[in-house]
């Protein structure tokens, strides 16, 4: 009688585990926002990838950005072919971004969609996480060139400005990363309007409270931690490989409120849309 009882109270052990690794998303709760804004790492478009190759992914990707109907998104790793992609199958949306290999169309971009019924175009830029910013350049000992998009955008009704700010820090580069945070605190300081809504989107590849992200958390809230409504679930999934989860992807703001945040774990037909899942907040306008 003991032996089965032992038996059963393993099995429990092992069911909650097992249930604990299977992340559920938040019930729907955008209050009465004014925007929305989602951060989404697409996985660059990599053959190799095997079932989880884009050519797999990018319908169910549409299928997502149709049901969820963000204001703006922030894209990560996404090719020149990839964006177009987006930008034909997305006839509400328009872009802002560069490939960062050549400022043009080669390399990953951070691109800046936005939902052209909802918000306009005022103003928009690109500049390079490096000692150099204003050309495609390498920065410090990062592994990769690295960008970030910017865009000023006008909320239609509410007659409402605000900026976006997307980018995709390096993944060894430790002085990069800090650089690169500071970077980016400063280059808001000179591109913004005091007292207008910032937003930053991006994979930061580092966990919320690494030191080497302290120049933005220091200066702006994290989306997750301080919304109304949120959840814990982690970001990067690896395709559920069996690589330990990990939340580098964030969504950080200042001059709004955030109602509401929710990381989109649903498959929207396919396993996997990424290897990252896209991350959503709605907010409201102080």
């Amino acid at each position: 009688m003991k032996l089965n009882n032992m038996k059963v109270f393993h099995f429990l052990i092992v069911f909650t585990l097992i249930s604990s690794c299977n992340p559920t998303e938040i019930e729907d709760f955008s209050g009465d926002s004014d925007l929305s804004v989602m951060s989404f790492n697409l996985r660059y478009d990599e053959p190799a990838d095997g079932e989880n190759k884009w050519s797999n992914r990018k319908a169910s990707c549409i299928t997502m950005l149709n049901e969820v109907k963000p204001t703006v998104f922030g894209i990560q790793e996404g090719l020149h072919n990839q964006v177009s992609y987006l930008n034909d199958n997305l006839p509400n949306y328009n872009y802002v971004g560069v490939g960062r290999d050549d400022g043009h169309s080669s390399g990953e971009y951070a691109a800046i969609f936005y939902d052209e019924t909802l918000v306009e175009l005022i103003d928009s830029g690109d500049f390079w996480l490096s000692e150099t910013p204003e050309y495609p350049s390498l920065g410090w000992d990062a592994n990769n060139v690295r960008i970030c998009t910017w865009a000023k955008l006008r909320d239609i009704n509410k007659n409402k400005d605000f900026y976006v700010f997307n980018t995709h820090f390096d993944h060894k580069g430790k002085t990069a990363q800090k650089e690169s945070s500071k970077l980016i605190v400063q280059k808001i300081q000179d591109i913004t309007e005091p007292g207008l809504p910032v937003f930053i989107t991006g994979d930061f590849n580092m966990l919320i409270g690494n030191s080497r992200l302290e120049p933005i958390t220091t200066n702006y809230f994290s989306a997750q931690r301080f919304a109304e409504r949120s959840d814990d679930n982690k970001s990067y999934n690896a395709f559920g490989l069996g690589i330990i989860s990990r939340n580098i992807d964030f969504i950080f703001y200042n001059n709004s409120r955030a109602i509401s945040y929710k990381t989109l774990v649903k498959n929207y037909g396919a396993p996997y849309i990424s290897d990252h899942y896209p991350i959503i907040t709605h907010f409201k306008y102080q």
